[in-house]
């Protein structure tokens, strides 16, 4: 605290040295008023209202000055400072104004004057109050009163509701309610600045006549010394907990990823196995089935017939024929017939031929022409295109897909319109038209 004090008395020295004559004595007796408000609230003009003489110079005040006057017998200092959220002054050379006008109004000053403009009432203002504990402390609002001024350009209701807003209502908190209202420097006569004066006496005698003093300020400047080593601390705190956090997180997150590759790594093979189970299974199927189709399937034209029954037969197939009868030599039904002849069940009107052309009039099977689908690999983006039948298998579609692509046995399971698909269902069961699209995925196994 002595160093702090020590620099505080040579930033006094230092703006002594700057004044171009030496200051009198400070009289105790006098009244010491410190203007603060925001740029442009009209603290110079009211200050000289004040005094009663074009004191101070009414433009944007850059540096705490003071000027002194006498009001009805009476010595008043008033010191004009800088407005807050000076857009001319960095924070440090605001905070050098702010130490100069405790210099000036020392021992202190009775009273802060806050000087707010009825007419330019704004949202900055509102903040006015942390810059005021920022400067001088908590302390300083015990010493401080709201000065409306304007207040004849303001009707009586306007006034009300500035006053009973609640912005205006949280400032006045602060400081316990006291407020006095005046009209502009222009507009205003003595007895208006007789009546601040009371409202200002009225105040000093509830303090005692005390007076804001250096060794406030001090004291508020070493308890935000304080505050900011603390935040400090809580910060770093904070910090190594945050980071300590982080590390048990990312070590948590590398053990379950790697039980989760070792566990996915048994699942994997136990995939690859049913899949290719799956696929084993769909392929018998598939030649089952064809196997069953050749059976029940005619085609080409039937050879010679004689009146015996045929010695095989698997379907009544001849309602698909239109027996003719001919009678020719056994050269030319040689060079006629063809090679690849099947035989068919015996039928009634063929029993008195020696020589029968059976005409397929339609065909025995539905058509079996090929065309294209798709097949889409959700996990790598890739598509593969075959070539199938309707009579297909999805096992057998897997199949060909897999002669492909073998990397596809990762994903063994194929969805087609928004469903999964089984591997014993046809393309045709499922109504699958050319340039179809199936999608791969993966069941899950549980975790």
């Amino acid at each position: 605290m002595y160093s702090r004090r020590k620099s505080l008395e040579d930033i006094f020295r230092k703006f002594s040295s700057e004044q171009s004559e030496p200051n009198e004595a400070p009289d105790l007796n006098e009244l010491r008023l410190m203007l603060l408000g925001v740029t442009g609230a009209g603290k110079s003009p009211t200050a000289n209202a004040i005094l009663g003489q074009e004191a101070f110079t009414e433009s944007r005040t850059r540096a705490s000055e003071e000027q002194r006057g006498r009001v009805e017998n009476r010595n008043i200092s008033i010191i004009d400072t800088p407005g807050f959220f000076n857009t001319h002054l960095t924070d440090e050379e605001m905070k050098k104004q702010m130490i100069k006008s405790l210099y000036l109004s020392d021992p202190g000053p009775h009273v802060f004057l806050l000087v707010i403009n009825l007419e330019t009432f704004r949202e900055e203002q509102r903040n006015i109050v942390e810059k005021i504990q920022e400067n001088f402390g908590e302390k300083a609002f015990l010493f401080t009163m709201v000065l409306f001024i304007g207040r004849e350009k303001v009707s009586r209701r306007e006034f009300n509701q500035i006053i009973k807003s609640e912005a205006t209502q949280k400032i006045l908190n602060y400081f316990e309610g006291r407020f006095h209202a005046m009209n502009s420097s222009n507009e205003c006569g003595l007895n208006q600045i007789m009546k601040l004066l009371k409202s200002i006496d009225k105040m000093m005698k509830k303090n005692k006549g005390q007076n804001y003093s250096n060794e406030i300020y001090l004291k508020n400047q070493r308890k935000l010394k304080e505050h900011k080593r603390s935040l400090k601390k809580d910060d770093k705190r904070l910090n190594q907990e945050e980071d300590r956090m982080k590390q048990e997180q990312v070590r948590k997150g590398q053990e379950e990823k790697d039980a989760w590759k070792q566990k996915e790594g048994i699942n994997q093979e136990e995939i690859k196995n049913k899949i290719k189970e799956k696929i084993i299974k769909a392929d018998n199927e598939r030649k089952q089935e064809d196997e069953n189709k050749k059976k029940t399937e005619v085609s080409l034209t039937a050879n010679t017939i004689l009146d015996k029954e045929a010695t095989t037969a698997y379907a009544p197939v001849a309602q698909y024929f239109h027996p003719k009868s001919e009678v020719c030599g056994l050269r030319q039904c040689v060079q006629r017939d063809p090679k690849d002849t099947v035989p068919v069940p015996y039928y009634e009107p063929f029993k008195d031929t020696t020589h029968t052309v059976c005409c397929i009039q339609r065909s025995f099977a539905s058509s079996l022409k090929r065309f294209s689908v798709s097949v889409f690999n959700g996990s790598n983006g890739i598509k593969v295109s075959v070539t199938v039948c309707r009579t297909d298998t999805i096992g057998k579609l897997q199949q060909t897909v897999l002669q492909l692509r073998p990397d596809f046995i990762e994903c063994g399971n194929l969805a087609y319109n928004g469903k999964p698909v089984q591997l014993h269902q046809t393309l045709s069961e499922l109504q699958v038209k050319p340039g179809a699209v199936f999608i791969t995925y993966q069941k899950c196994h549980g975790v």
